[in-house]
């Protein structure tokens, strides 16, 4: 058996060991089958320092660990030493059942931002990481993200840091109308969502508390967090008041008129922008 050329890093409480192979290494070959039942064996690598978990000299060393026979085959101990990494599972089948199989016991890690390569899709939903965090599966190839604490899959070209919508018409609520001759709009770009226009009541004013004026467009998800909150109200053509208002991850567009403001019947979304989920 062989170990390709590679970087390693493993922890433990007295710090991180590094470790590498410049080049291919022969690690050693499977002992025979078991003539009755099958075995794990483990491989790994294994750190000795007789200052931090054991060994006579302070090297890195990758090995094969012969498991024992067994009706349901268990992984080995790693004996002499408790600092280690897993490389791989090795399942051997009893004699004439068939061929060792190797599973990939590796993990592995990317600079902070960077996407994370794991190896299946149950190892990635066994992962808590933060929001906005980017994985892929090494088993075939797919991108996820974190998002309302699910990984959610991108497909080709979704990649939100990444993608520009250009600028697309809101859904206005049922009594909302656009003002200033445009159609408000909203944009996704490189992982932000802009808004822009104007939206009035079609007939009277804007009543007070939270109200729900219009909806993103399908394709631009809502932000989780806001560059900036603050809209615009004119009560009349003379007066300009901030009132706080933002979309929610639902995709829904709220403003929150304070009760001792009356007569509103425009909203300015100039400036009004947020980091989406992504």
């Amino acid at each position: 058996m062989s170990a390709a050329a590679g970087g390693f890093a493993v922890g433990s409480g007295a710090g991180v060991y590094l470790a590498a192979l410049t080049v291919p290494l022969t690690v050693g070959t499977l002992e025979p089958a078991d003539p009755t039942n099958a075995r794990a064996d483990r491989v790994v690598l294994r750190i000795d320092d007789p200052t931090n978990g054991g060994g006579t000299g302070r090297e890195a060393s990758v090995e094969i660990i012969t498991g024992t026979p067994s009706a349901v085959p268990a992984l080995p101990s790693v004996p002499g030493t408790s600092v280690y990494a897993d490389l791989a599972r090795i399942d051997v089948p009893r004699s004439g059942a068939g061929s060792p199989a190797v599973t990939d016991l590796r993990k592995f890690t990317a600079v902070a931002g960077g996407m994370v390569p794991v190896a299946t899709k149950a190892e990635l939903d066994a992962w808590v990481p933060p929001l906005g965090t980017m994985a892929t599966t090494l088993s075939d190839g797919q991108i996820y993200t974190r998002r309302a604490g699910k990984w959610v899959t991108l497909v080709p070209g979704d990649d939100l840091r990444f993608k520009d919508s250009g600028w697309v018409n809101l859904i206005l609520s049922r009594g909302y109308v656009a003002g200033g001759g445009a159609t408000p709009q909203a944009r996704l770009f490189e992982g932000v969502v802009y808004v822009r226009g104007q939206i009035l009541k079609a007939t009277g004013t804007f009543p007070t508390g939270e109200t729900v004026i219009a909806k993103l467009p399908a394709g631009i998800p809502g932000p989780r967090s806001w560059i900036d909150n603050y809209s615009v109200l004119w009560p009349n053509p003379s007066i300009e008041t901030p009132v706080r208002g933002g979309f929610v991850p639902s995709g829904d567009l709220a403003i929150r008129v304070p009760a001792t403001l009356t007569l509103v019947s425009t909203v300015q979304l100039f400036g009004l922008s947020g980091y989406t989920a992504s």
